[in-house]
């Protein structure tokens, strides 16, 4: 155990670019440090921890006063990574700046509605590694991320591009694809492999965000992987077969239909005679020869 009391900790630097006043490392579960009644003045901490720098076990911090102290991450404190949260990236980040990744205020928090089983998310989503300070830990570019579903409906849900490795403590995750159950809600959490395990499980509402997965839609065949796919999206626009594309008239069909010789059909449930034929509504798709045709 180590006791600091009222000492004056004035332009120092760290030496391994951690700390710039005090770096502690405590490994045995009984071991503790505090730091009372000190003050902390221009220290240089090039990677982490302007002032102090700590590992395994937070010590006790009651500084008397701290100022002008620079770091790349945590310019008075740094501790250890604690928890992942929604965040965002601005447009600075890769010039290193202090405020270059935003926490998300709670209300800003991921609820994605209306996501299409199979399809990819269009919303780019974004989390951060932060310490115990809510600091978010820019020294990290070796951790990875993996989304995963909550597990009571994990053996249904399938989620493809979900990996990420951190840059400067940050997750971007883009062109997701996720396919579960059409019509429910799902619930992803982000698991870190910089947080442990009994952390991540502790905070389930800090790490993981709401899926309202949508039905599948007129125009689309629920197939055997669970995904809702759009009749016809496999044929090019440039095709000369682009008109001859395969539809459906109903949702949840297992299969698409074939088009038939007197229509044109344009994928989804988009379906029209040829000239010379006609149909009763617009949800037929039985086509009659008109008597006067010529």
């Amino acid at each position: 155990s180590a006791v600091i009391i009222d000492s004056i900790f004035f332009n120092n630097q760290a030496q391994n670019g951690a700390g710039g006043a005090i770096y502690t490392q405590c490994s045995e579960r009984d071991c503790s440090i505090a730091i009372r009644g000190s003050i902390f003045h221009s220290n240089f901490g090039l990677l982490a921890g302007g002032a102090v720098r700590w590992l395994d076990i937070e010590p006790v911090l009651d500084m008397k006063d701290s100022k002008n102290n620079i770091s790349f991450f945590g310019m008075t404190v740094a501790g250890i990574p604690f928890k992942v949260l929604p965040a965002k990236a601005n447009q600075d980040m890769v010039q290193n700046q202090e405020n270059s990744v935003r926490i998300l205020a709670e209300e800003e928090n991921y609820i994605l509605t209306d996501v299409q089983s199979g399809g990819v998310v269009t919303r780019e989503l974004g989390f951060a590694v932060v310490d115990i300070y809510g600091q978010v830990v820019k020294t990290d570019s070796q951790s990875t991320a993996t989304l995963m579903a909550d597990q009571t409906i994990e053996d249904r849900v399938r989620i493809v591009n979900g990996f990420r490795t951190a840059k400067q403590g940050y997750y971007n995750f883009t062109e997701v694809e996720i396919t579960a159950p059409p019509g429910h809600p799902i619930a992803v959490k982000v698991l870190s492999s910089v947080i442990p395990q009994e952390i991540t499980e502790a905070d389930t509402d800090d790490n993981s965000f709401k899926i309202s997965m949508r039905s599948c839609l007129q125009g689309e065949v629920f197939n055997s992987e669970g995904e809702c796919l759009r009749c016809g999206d496999d044929i090019p626009t440039t095709s000369q077969q682009a008109n001859k594309r395969r539809y459906t008239l109903t949702a949840n069909e297992p299969e698409c239909n074939d088009c038939p010789p007197e229509a044109y059909c344009w994928g989804g449930h988009l379906i029209g005679p040829k000239a010379g034929y006609w149909r009763i509504s617009s949800q037929s798709d039985i086509f009659f020869k008109c008597p006067h045709a010529e």
